[in-house]
């Protein structure tokens, strides 16, 4: 016993633990404290065997009634966990065992126990749990999405996000093969991703999911795979949802398309076709819409909505879509798009067209908002050489302000390539116009050359002319007429009076006419004539006169004019053998310099405009081109001077013509004749 009891002591000298045991009969106390106690607690076994309570003394107050369950024995056979206060104040976690003592008759006289410091484990233990609940709480907040997977590839853990992210609770997806949220045209190339295993950093990439509704959205899948002993034990996914940067790339995509496509475009129409036909793809709606000189009102050029909407919208409102132009003061988006050369984000696209309609159409905007999908607007100003000629207007009911930068870099571009068309187009309109310049005046030099040319052999054939004629008016004189050479010489006196004719009319195309010059008023004579020219152009021909008044004077002569107007008529009724309409309308213009720089044989000043149209058969290019040379004709029977002699009776009046024909359209003879400087006076109008 002795041996026995010497053993006991030596292990519980030497232990690290509290090994104690307690009496309650006859007096409470500690019979025995290992000295690890002093160690442990700061208290040496003497102190506690003087104090009886020092046991719940130093017991924290929170954990007491725990103390006093052991003490009645209900907490025997378990580890019970308590804080002590040490002697010097500090708190320790302890773990301790407790073992009954009953006399014979079952009466509890004593405990026995063992006590250990566990404050070290503790602090583990609660380390351990604080950093699972920082794990827990970032898994539940992260934005991504987190998917945990088994070796057989069942869902067995899901975030928040997650759920957001598909709709589905984590409920219904935990133990559920992975498959059930990816497009059956994907799960083959993911099964073949999971089956390569992919080890060090994971693997990424681009896959669609199913959300619970059935929609697909577009993610970026980050896959690491889990091995747990060397084994592998399953997959965690993170999910992006990409869906605004799918977007983001398609829209500038598109854009770049359009950019590229409207500065390969020569043309306005080409360049809006290529545009409109991009955003139509990207599922927007677009405008064009330029400003005035004054900056003032704003029209729209160019629209891509579709035609048969705006067939409805404009028979619902009676209200046609390119035939009106709203105030820049009604629209202030527009008004800081052009004040600031940037692009604005407009959200109350609703109350922005209220205010762009005609009061009259102010209550259709829903409707509008609703059919076009324009609740939601980016208006870009388009910027030439620093100053703003239109807007760029897109509207959806899916823009964000984050597309501002992409569609103002586009307007950029769309400028540029408007401003190249532009120069395109008055280059090619600068060409034509050269071009018809320099026909123009190879024609009057051709003309005045074979004017000249004509003028003198004219003159000298009018006096050979002369003598012929002077001979057989002599000889017909001196033969009675029975006579039978009296019909010769009659034959020979009537051609050489037609010969005299047509010189005459060549003389007059060469401008060697004399002409009896005098004040008149050309309204005054186109009435005094119009009985002629009726009687020259038949019943079928229906003649119209438009006489501006207030024409004022001109120097001409009257028989030459009438010669003019006579020779038109008569050209006017052979273009027209089944009846049609012969039109003469005056009016006085001031030319400007600007006008002449296109018509070589005008120069600047005010005119009286005389001018014979036609509904006939019209002239094509090539006829034109000779319509005045001497004997040029389209006529069976024609001599080909009529014309010509107008054109030389005008030229010899400081004037000139302007001929306009096309074939089935008719024809329209546009003479000017100069207004002398005391008769002279301005007018608006201008050919």
């Amino acid at each position: 016993m002795r041996e026995s009891e010497e053993r006991f002591y030596r292990l519980a000298e030497n232990a690290l633990d509290i090994i104690y045991r307690y009496r309650f009969v006859p007096e409470p106390g500690f019979e025995y404290v290992s000295p690890a106690a002093t160690v442990i607690t700061g208290y040496t076994p003497e102190e506690h065997y003087a104090d009886p309570d020092l046991g719940i003394k130093i017991v924290h107050p929170e954990d007491r009634a725990l103390l006093e369950q052991v003490r009645s024995g209900n907490a025997f056979g378990q580890p019970i966990t308590l804080r002590w206060i040490r002697k010097d104040g500090t708190i320790i976690w302890t773990e301790q065992r407790n073992v009954p003592i009953y006399d014979e008759a079952g009466n509890l006289i004593a405990i026995e126990g063992i006590a250990r410091d566990v404050t070290e484990r503790k602090r583990a233990e609660e380390e351990i749990r604080r950093l699972k609940e920082f794990n827990e709480t970032i898994v539940q907040s992260i934005a991504e999405a987190l998917l945990l997977e088994d070796a057989q590839g069942r869902i067995t853990f899901v975030n928040p996000a997650t759920e957001r992210l598909l709709g589905y609770s984590a409920d219904e997806l935990i133990g559920c093969p992975w498959h059930k949220i990816v497009p059956p045209d994907e799960q083959e190339r993911i099964q073949t991703r999971m089956t390569q295993r992919p080890t060090g950093n994971g693997d990424q990439y681009e896959t669609r999911l199913v959300r619970k509704d059935g929609v697909e959205i577009p993610v970026l899948v980050h896959a690491r795979p889990l091995f747990h002993q060397g084994a592998f034990s399953g997959v965690l996914s993170a999910f992006t949802d990409i869906t605004k940067l799918k977007r983001t790339e398609r829209l500038l995509q598109g854009l770049n398309r359009a950019a590229l496509a409207a500065d390969r475009a020569l043309t306005h129409d080409a360049i809006w076709a290529a545009v409109a036909g991009v955003f139509r793809e990207l599922g927007f709606s677009c405008a064009v819409l330029l400003l005035d000189e004054e900056q003032q009102r704003v029209f729209p050029k160019y629209v891509s909505y579709d035609a048969q909407v705006i067939q409805m919208l404009e028979e619902e409102t009676g209200f046609k879509l390119g035939e009106f132009s709203i105030p820049i003061a009604n629209l202030p988006a527009f008004q800081e798009a052009i004040a600031q050369q940037k692009a604005v984000f407009v959200s109350n696209a609703k109350e922005c067209i209220t205010r762009a309609l005609p009061a009259s159409l102010a209550s259709f905007a829903p409707r509008l908002v609703e059919v076009l999908l324009m609740s939601l607007s980016i208006v870009a100003p388009l910027i030439v050489q620093d100053k703003v000629i239109g807007l760029l207007s897109v509207q959806s009911n899916d823009l964000t302000e984050e597309d501002i930068p992409g569609m103002m870099a586009f307007a950029h571009q769309l400028a540029a390539a408007w401003h190249k068309a532009q120069l395109m187009e008055d280059l090619r309109r600068n060409l034509e116009d050269l071009q018809n310049t320099q026909a123009q005046l190879l024609q009057a030099q051709k003309l005045e050359s074979v004017g000249q040319l004509a003028g003198g052999i004219a003159h000298d054939f009018n006096n050979i002319l002369t003598v012929i004629l002077g001979h057989a008016q002599l000889a017909l004189s001196q033969v009675i007429p029975g006579d039978p050479i009296y019909r010769d010489l009659n034959a020979i006196e009537q051609a050489a009076q037609r010969a005299a004719k047509l010189t005459r009319q060549l003389l007059a195309f060469s401008r060697r006419q004399r002409l009896e010059m005098a004040a008149l008023d050309l309204n005054d004579l186109i009435d005094n004539f119009v009985k002629m020219l009726q009687r020259v152009i038949g019943e079928d021909i229906e003649l119209q006169l438009d006489l501006a008044p207030g024409l004022g004077a001109i120097y001409a002569d009257g028989n030459a004019l009438e010669q003019v107007l006579m020779n038109l008529a008569v050209n006017a009724r052979d273009a027209m053998p089944r009846g049609g309409i012969l039109r003469i309308s005056t009016g006085k213009v001031e030319i400007s310099p600007a006008y002449c720089q296109s018509h070589p044989e005008a120069k600047p000043g005010t005119y009286v405009q005389l001018s014979v149209a036609d509904t006939g058969i019209g002239m094509d290019e090539k006829t034109l081109t000779r319509l005045f040379e001497p004997f040029f004709t389209t006529k069976e029977k024609g001599t080909g001077l009529g014309l010509s002699v107008v054109y030389g009776i005008v030229k010899q009046h400081g004037g000139w013509i302007e001929v306009w024909s096309a074939p089935g359209r008719g024809t329209i003879f546009t003479i000017y004749l100069p207004v002398p400087p005391e008769g002279g006076g301005k007018s608006a109008a201008e050919p």
